[in-house]
């Protein structure tokens, strides 16, 4: 029952972010707000996956 919890908890903060970036950053371009989404999501991913690396 717990992990049921944490999966919708997980699934409604995806919501809440994927619905503040549609209203916040660039409402009138979504193209321009898909693609710096996809920019920052890498860089994200790219610095983490850096950092990992690191603590081998």
């Amino acid at each position: 029952m717990a992990v049921l919890l944490e999966v919708v908890g997980v699934i409604l903060i995806w919501r809440g972010i994927w619905g503040l970036l549609d209203t916040y950053l660039f409402p009138q371009y979504p193209i321009i707000s898909y693609l710096i989404c996809l920019v920052v999501g890498y860089i994200f991913v790219w610095i983490d996956d850096r950092k990992l690396d690191e603590l081998k």
